[in-house]
């Protein structure tokens, strides 16, 4: 029990070192993280362009809005500065307002000839894997998604690995690891669930 007790002060420091070096993004220390008793937090600033760009930079939520606090509200600004990072103009984002829009809000994009097009949110994972497949020259983004749409178990199984299709994860494990460190040192009943 003593060594656990030890241990507790460096898991908790560890978890606020992840939580701050999570919350720090650009623009020397503010963060893209709210301070929850400050309505009026500044957002991080954007790097300066370096160049002209003609990318054209799409984004189209899951079901929700942009001011989400989560995925859809940091993946639009990770899309508006991305596109000042290169001197694009400013991103075009389509909010889901029907999960049965996903493909017609992707296709949208397509249709106006955006050349990178950023999904957020598993959901949209299927959707986005067919339109990169079928649009091979324009660069698919999704956030917390996989290539696969479906299991080896499924009859239409595709395991094709698409060159303009990227995903981007929340390695969820790291902060559930921290999350169980602290609670094993901080147990009364040397139990956790």
């Amino acid at each position: 029990m003593r060594i656990q007790r030890r241990y507790a002060g460096v898991a908790i420091s560890l978890t606020a070192m992840f939580a701050l070096s999570a919350c720090a993004g650009f623009g020397g220390g503010k963060g893209l993280c709210r301070d929850i008793g400050d309505a009026t937090a500044t957002q991080p600033s954007p790097p300066a362009p370096s160049g002209e760009s003609d990318a054209r930079i799409g984004l189209v939520t899951d079901v929700g809005t942009l001011d989400d606090k989560n995925f859809n509200e940091y993946s639009w600004l990770g899309a508006q500065q991305g596109a000042m990072a290169i001197g694009a103009e400013e991103p075009r984002a389509i909010v889901t307002t029907a999960s049965a829009d996903y493909a017609t809000n992707i296709q949208t994009l397509i249709d106006d000839d955006y050349t990178a097009i950023v999904t957020v949110g598993f959901a949209l994972g299927a959707a986005t894997w067919e339109a990169a497949a079928a649009n091979p020259d324009v660069h698919f983004i999704g956030v917390d998604q996989f290539q696969a749409t479906n299991t080896e178990d499924d009859a239409d199984y595709n395991d094709e690995f698409l060159p303009n299709y990227e995903s981007l994860i929340f390695n969820e494990a790291q902060a559930g690891y921290l999350a169980g460190i602290v609670a094993a040192n901080i147990t009364q009943a040397d139990e956790i669930a």
